[in-house]
């Protein structure tokens, strides 16, 4: 996937785009958008099984 510099260098890219004071808002609505996509490939898994 992505090595130490490149993850470096997006974070670096982040940090200019959207500023230190806004990204721990982001971490938390990436968290969230995480969680939600998990939650929704599962119960179409289910679904999937279901049938």
């Amino acid at each position: 996937m992505f090595g130490p510099v490149e993850l470096g260098l997006l974070v670096a890219i982040v940090l200019l785009f959207v500023g230190a004071s806004r990204l721990p808002k982001l971490g938390k609505a990436l968290g969230r958008t995480r969680k939600a996509a998990k939650v929704g490939r599962a119960e179409i898994e289910r679904e999937l099984e279901d049938d």
